[in-house]
């Protein structure tokens, strides 16, 4: 791949190989002008945003998002933990009772 003056150009494949077709990228313009993406830009007033400041508040936004999945995840390990860390007592054939874990035993 060359990065050329229209952005990323070029053949993934330099060599052809009987079996396998050339392919080539065209520049992604999913902030700009006729360009749109999945998710983002939410509204087409956000394309007036400067690129900087735009990129700081996508950068918060997916910090957010980081901080919501730990939060959830951190609940989620908690309730693991307290159901492999449960402990019952079972009375063996002898009449001994002993205290073994749930999980696992």
């Amino acid at each position: 791949l060359k990065l050329g003056a229209d952005g990323w150009s070029g053949n993934f494949l330099r060599r052809g190989h009987p079996g396998i077709r050339r392919v080539t990228m065209a520049k992604i313009k999913a902030c700009r002008e006729g360009g749109g993406g999945l998710f983002m830009p939410f509204t087409e007033k956000e394309r007036d945003i400067p690129d900087g400041l735009r990129g700081f508040i996508y950068g918060v936004i997916m910090i957010y998002c980081f901080l919501g999945v730990s939060t959830i995840s951190d609940i989620f390990m908690g309730a693991i933990e307290a159901i492999t860390s449960s402990l019952r007592q079972v009375t063996l054939k002898s009449g001994e009772r002993r205290t073994v874990n749930v999980w696992n035993e």
